[in-house]
């Protein structure tokens, strides 16, 4: 899995490419100098022909993003490994070993950890096997020692420095949706906060307004008719202040209709190695804590398998009214895989949706990236 930013790798990346060109000048400038004795054209055509493959497979093994991984970058470090064994074996000589060191550090990065270590024992043995007739032994196996160094030194700091990459994005992940679901509380707060006062207006004047209501009506029927016309007008005002009060109280009980637009901005904000696209109706409310938490789930999820899998630069989210519950729309511009199987979290969020009536579905091409649509009915508002 590879998850170093872009900058770090393009470091390391033309770094190896460099060191590739500065090791293959020197010899053929020797070559046409006649500096190397026993060095036939035709060895030295299979040389450059070994060290013309090293360069593009380089070149396809080491990018960043690809497509086409697997299989195909396997066979790209396979094709490194051996082009530089034969260019060892065609000139043997010391320095070339510092391209199998350039091969250790893309095992370590691309790779299990037993099966880059399985891979750079096996090109040292191949190593060792080529210098052993045509060097002095105690030479041999001093480069041999040396280059295992050299390659344990690199595939250990790619495996540090993978992981500490993946603690990052695991660290920026669980900010994001700790700053979601702070949003949501915040939320919860203000809709209780309202509830409160809502209950004090109602208990407090609520009842008062309707005590003197009763005492009103009560007067009017014990004074004179001068007397009783300002008592009407004084209970008429009193019932309009009524119904005014009961009508602050039940906008205020509306507590559950949640923004749940801002906790989406705070999820989608700040994604390490991704850039996340949400669009949604202006202050979104939804009229079920529950479902709004679901929605923020199915986000939140969305985000993660793209982080995980899809290997993607961008992540599109739209989320549209439609009828009388939320469509969402998801794509990225990563690597699609017809054939991948829902993981538990896919599982799981479609298992919610329908447990509330609606529906998920999701497809992956190789050169669209993955997609998921879902509906999920919900009251909502939207207000301005």
């Amino acid at each position: 899995m590879m998850v170093l930013s872009g900058a770090s790798h393009r470091v390391l990346r033309f770094a190896s490419l460099g060191t590739w060109a500065l090791l293959g000048v020197p010899v053929v400038l020797g070559f046409l100098r006649h500096k190397y004795h026993g060095f036939s054209p035709r060895d030295f055509a299979l040389w450059l022909f070994a060290f013309a493959v090293f360069g593009p497979a380089l070149w396809f093994s080491s990018r960043l993003e690809s497509g086409r991984e697997g299989k195909i970058r396997l066979l790209a470090l396979l094709l490194e490994s051996m082009a530089a064994l034969a260019m060892i074996d065609l000139l043997p000589g010391y320095f070339l070993g510092f391209l199998l060191v350039i091969v250790s550090w893309q095992l370590a990065l691309f790779f299990s950890v037993p099966t880059a270590t399985a891979w750079g024992v096996l090109q040292t043995a191949a190593l060792l096997y080529i210098y052993a007739p045509t060097c002095d032994f105690g030479w041999g196996w001093a480069a041999t020692g040396s280059y295992i160094g050299f390659q344990a030194f690199a595939m250990v700091s790619a495996f540090v420095a993978r992981s500490e990459a993946a603690l990052r994005q695991d660290l920026g992940r669980t900010n994001a949706e700790l700053q979601a679901a702070r949003e949501l509380l915040a939320e919860s707060a203000r809709g209780a906060e309202r509830v409160k006062i809502a209950e004090e207006l109602h208990d407090l004047l609520g009842h008062s307004l309707t005590a003197l209501s009763l005492h009103l009506e009560v007067a009017s029927h014990k004074v004179n008719a001068e007397a009783k016309r300002p008592i009407e007008q004084a209970q008429n005002i009193s019932k309009g202040m009524l119904g005014d009060i009961r009508g602050v109280v039940n906008a205020l009980r509306r507590f559950e209709n949640m923004d749940v637009r801002r906790a989406l901005e705070a999820l989608s904000r700040d994604m390490p190695h991704i850039n996340v696209h949400v669009t949604c109706p202006a202050n979104l409310e939804i009229d079920d804590a529950w479902r709004a938490e679901v929605l923020l789930r199915c986000v939140q999820e969305i985000i993660t398998n793209a982080l995980k899998h899809a290997r993607a630069g961008n992540l599109w989210i739209e989320i549209a009214a439609v009828g009388r519950g939320l469509e969402i729309l998801a794509r990225d511009d990563g690597r699609g895989n017809p054939s991948a199987v829902p993981g538990v979290g896919l599982s799981g969020m479609k298992t919610r949706f329908e447990q509330l009536g609606g529906q998920l579905s999701f497809g992956s091409e190789p050169s669209d990236g993955f997609r998921i649509r879902a509906y999920l009915p919900v009251a909502m508002e939207l207000n301005g």
